[in-house]
C-alpha cells in the first residue's frame, strides 16, 4: 500500500514480497549475494557475465545483457566509453513511535521527524548527504555509511532527550546508502535538458518521464509544474561499442544537467521496462538490439501498457 500517487512511500516488508512474487509468477531465476565481477568480450559482443558468490566464480550467458547496475558496471567492464558524475550520497532512516510525541509537554517545540508510511507510527527521513561524493570508491562509500550511521543515531539521541519526543526511537537505518548519480553512458545519442524543455518528440520513443523538481534552464529556474513531460529515446540505452549490450536506469545516456530527473526511480522503471522490450525483440528476432526494428519496439510497449506520448 502506497500513501500518495507522487512520491510514495510504501511499507518496505509488504514490496519485498510483491517483487518477489512478481518474480516467481514471471518466471525469472533470481540470484542474490551475487556481484558481476567480469565479461566474457568476442569483439563487440558479451557472451556472459562473470559473478562472484559464495559459491564461487560462475558464469551467465546470454544473448543479449541488460545493465541495470545503477553504476554501469556491465559498460564499465566491457570497455565502453561513459561520463562520470559525483554527486551526493546519503542514508535514510525510519522513526517508531511518531505516534506518541506528547505535544503537552512542557517544554514542547515542534521538530522535523520525516514524512508519514503507511505504518502507524512510523515516519521516514530522507537525508541529502554530502556533496561531490564519489560513488566508485569503495573505501569512501564504506567511511560514509559509517559516518551516516553515527550521525543518524546521535541525532535521535538528541531528537530523545527533547521534551515530549521520549518514546521516539530509532527503528532501522537503510540497508545500503543512497547513490544517486556516478557512470553515465556515452551511448548512441545523449537526451539534453533542451529535448526535455522543448517537447522533442523521438521516432524511437520508449517512455515518458517528467519533472519531479525545479530545474534551471536558461539562467532560470522553471518549477516542476512549469515543466513538460519528456520523452526517451531507445538510442540512448544503446552503447557505442558493444552490441549486445542495453543500459537502463540512472547510468544511460544524458545530459549532466538532467540527473535529478533521469535518476529517480519513475525514469528507471520506464528505461527497464523499454531495455527488457527491446531484448526481447533482439532475441525473438534473432537480432542485434541496435538494428531492431523500432516500430515493432513500440507496439509491445504499447500493448503491455506504456505511455508514449
Amino acid at each position: 500500500m502506497s500513501i500518495s500517487e507522487v512520491n510514495p512511500v510504501v511499507d518496505p516488508e509488504a514490496a519485498k514480497y510483491v517483487l518477489e512474487e512478481m518474480i516467481r509468477e514471471s518466471g525469472v531465476k533470481m540470484l542474490y549475494h551475487t556481484w558481476a565481477s567480469n565479461v566474457i568480450m568476442d569483439g563487440n559482443l558479451i557472451r556472459g557475465v562473470s559473478v562472484e558468490s559464495k559459491s564461487g566464480r560462475q558464469a551467465i550467458l546470454a544473448k543479449v545483457v541488460i545493465d541495470c547496475t545503477g553504476d554501469g558496471d556491465i559498460f564499465h567492464l566491457a570497455g565502453d566509453g561513459y561520463d562520470t558524475m559525483n554527486y551526493a550520497v546519503g542514508l535514510v532512516h525510519r522513526l517508531g513511535n511518531t505516534d506518541r510525541i506528547d505535544k503537552n509537554s512542557p517544554g514542547y517545540v515542534e521538530l522535523d521527524t520525516g514524512g508519514p508510511t503507511p505504518l502507524p507510527g512510523v515516519k521516514w527521513v530522507n537525508m541529502w548527504g554530502r556533496e561531490n561524493q564519489d560513488a566508485l570508491d569503495v573505501e569512501n562509500l564504506s567511511a560514509l555509511q559509517m559516518d551516516y550511521r553515527r550521525e543518524i543515531w546521535e541525532n535521535v539521541q538528541k531528537l530523545r532527550k527533547t521534551p515530549g519526543y521520549e518514546k521516539v526511537f530509532l527503528l532501522d537505518t537503510a540497508s545500503q546508502l543512497g547513490v544517486r548519480m556516478s557512470r553515465i553512458l556515452d551511448g548512441e545519442y545523449r537526451l539534453t535538458l533542451e529535448d526535455t524543455m522543448t517537447f522533442r518528440s523521438f521516432r524511437d520513443v520508449i517512455g515518458i518521464s517528467g519533472a519531479w523538481t525545479t530545474m534551471l534552464y536558461k539562467g532560470k529556474k522553471v518549477p516542476t509544474e512549469e515543466r513538460p513531460f519528456w520523452q526517451i529515446p531507445y538510442r540512448s540505452l544503446i552503447p557505442r561499442k558493444t552490441d549486445n549490450l542495453l543500459v537502463a536506469g540512472r547510468c544511460f545516456c544524458f545530459e549532466r544537467e538532467l540527473a535529478e530527473d533521469t535518476r529517480i526511480i519513475g525514469t528507471c522503471l520506464v528505461t527497464g521496462h523499454g531495455a527488457g522490450a527491446a531484448a526481447a525483440v533482439a532475441v525473438k528476432d534473432n537480432d542485434l538490439p541496435r538494428n531492431i526494428s523500432t516500430g515493432k519496439l513500440r507496439h509491445l510497449l504499447t500493448e503491455q501498457g506504456a505511455w508514449l506520448g
